[in-house]
């Protein structure tokens, strides 16, 4: 550790906006932009593959009529975004990145099977007449193909093949630890789900489906009825209400009774319920519902059994989700049986939980919902033989509170956290609060910003500061690091740090990217 720092050198190369001799940015060098997403490794570190989404254009004389965006009448190409997943060998080096899809197709969430031969993903298939009309969405205007779960085997030579064909689409596919199965999410429009919502309607003199919507697929009931309800605006209050809902089914026109919270130019349309499925992978993909109630079902996982399924949903009661800030933590079996609450609390929004490998333990991230703008996140160990399910929140906990207090000075800190006893191993103090993102290399250093103008590297085990570079303005930016020529590079940028979390004037403006090179 001490050899590797005692010959570091680091050379900073700072681009700024209208820094001399520097071409400026214009719209074709965007559209050259590649973002990486969503990124999954193998079991065994062997390998990883991510997704690279680009801008995609089409020349105005190949782009079909439908396309989406369709080819403009005047002569201007047409643009999409584009997204297709890639392999890269962790083990070499030298190793170059291996196109795994192609096409105009829109490809994310990848997850590798236990065994490393079988990559699960959600496509959205965008070539014309690649999906069947039973997976489209049925807005107005031209209709989508909805996201559906593929199977790429990565052992040898296949192509991909689609496992669902579910009508709402299905995403956040998850391999149970067999192999054998994987777990979906479909959203579900309320309205296609039997039953009645356990939570309040919130209009006044009315009940949930207070209308004669269509009978649901496999409705017993709808089999030998052709017989259609009335709908017209003159007639009864039901038959009233029949023709504003068979319109809104259309978008035609749109009833709006619920906003879409900083979407600034949208609204929300009919709520849709994230339902668990289940995909048999030794029967013919046989695709199976779980979960038929009003309740999402979000971040689902399997316990290393097998036997059960832990999901986050909102907590027991009537009030509607719309005004709920706080989730609970649920679980159930593996065929949707007994769901339970496990983790309540009326003080904390919880999320992301995760079973340990013994499965004796859930890792769950919280946070408070008093001031959910400036709580940090919680991070807890639940002990299954500790507690009582629904019973209060146990474990180790890391994380801390944000708050500000006029009697106090500014301060801020980075912490490191024993995973193992949940004890602080080390600390170290700003004058000014920490917002930026912090980065650890496989050589124990961790670096991170401050609102002082300070970009640091600490020594990851003791808390040492080892070498720190000053900006003329605040670092709140995450660093990230990437390789070149067997060179490691960390970037950053420092451009002051904004938001309703920062005082005006706590940091000037800046538009600086920094990067340093580290050698050995």
């Amino acid at each position: 550790m001490r050899t590797v720092l005692a010959v570091l050198s680091i050379h900073v190369f700072a681009f700024a906006a209208n820094g001399a001799g520097k071409q400026p940015i214009t719209g074709a060098d965007v559209l050259k932009i590649r973002n990486v997403t969503s990124v999954a490794v193998a079991s065994d570190g062997a390998f990883a593959v991510y997704g690279v989404q680009t801008i995609h254009t089409e020349p105005p004389q190949t782009a079909p009529p439908q396309s989406t965006p369709p080819a403009d009448a005047k002569g201007e190409p047409a643009y999409k975004y584009r997204t297709h997943l890639w392999r890269i060998d962790l083990n070499d080096p030298k190793a170059k990145p291996e196109q795994l899809t192609f096409g105009d197709r829109n490809d994310s969430s990848p997850v590798i099977s236990p065994d490393n031969r079988t990559l699960a993903f959600v496509r959205v298939d965008n070539t014309p007449g690649a999906t069947p009309a039973s997976a489209l969405g049925s807005n107005q205007g031209p209709t989508r193909p909805r996201p559906q779960i593929w199977l790429l085997p990565l052992g040898g030579p296949g192509e991909a093949q689609v496992i669902t064909k579910l009508e709402n689409g299905a995403f956040a596919p998850v391999w149970r630890h067999d192999g054998k199965a994987l777990l979906v999410t479909s959203d579900i429009p309320i309205s296609k789900i039997e039953g009645k919502p356990h939570f309040d309607l919130e209009s006044p003199e009315r009940d949930w489906f207070d209308w004669d919507r269509p009978k649901l697929k496999g409705d017993d009931a709808s089999k030998g009825d052709d017989a259609k309800p009335e709908a017209r605006p003159d007639g009864d209050r039901r038959a009233l209400r029949n023709w504003l809902a068979r319109n809104a089914s259309k978008d035609n026109p749109t009833v709006i009774n619920r906003m879409d919270f900083l979407g600034e130019q949208d609204l929300q349309h009919e709520m849709e319920i994230a339902e668990l499925f289940t995909i048999d992978l030794g029967h013919d993909n046989q695709t199976t519902q779980i979960t038929k109630d009003f309740y999402n079902h979000m971040g689902a996982e399997y316990s290393p059994d097998g036997r059960t399924i832990v999901y986050v949903s909102t907590p027991p009661g009537n009030p509607h989700p719309d005004r709920l800030k706080r989730s609970a933590v649920w679980m159930m079996g593996a065929d949707g049986s007994k769901p339970h609450t496990v983790l309540d609390q009326k003080e904390y929004a919880f999320n992301s939980p995760r079973f340990t490998h013994d499965g004796a333990s859930l890792v769950v991230a919280g946070t408070q919902i008093d001031e959910p703008a400036y709580r940090q996140s919680h991070l807890a160990r639940f002990d299954f033989k500790d507690s009582k399910p629904g019973g209060p929140w146990v474990g180790r906990h890391t994380g801390g509170v944000m708050k500000v207090d006029a009697s106090a000075p500014p301060s801020g800190t980075l912490t490191a956290i024993d995973v193992n006893s949940g004890k602080i191993g080390w600390q170290y103090k700003s004058p000014r609060p920490m917002y930026g993102g912090v980065l650890a290399t496989a050589s124990d250093l961790v670096f991170a910003g401050e609102q002082t103008g300070d970009f640091s590297a600490f020594d990851a085990r003791s808390g040492e500061k080892l070498w720190s570079h000053h900006f003329d303005t605040g670092v709140c930016s995450p660093p990230m690091t990437y390789r070149v020529a067997e060179v490691q590079y960390i970037a950053v940028g420092a451009n002051g740090c904004r938001g309703g979390h920062v005082a005006n004037g706590a940091s000037p403006y800046g538009d600086m990217v920094a990067i340093f090179a580290l050698q050995r």
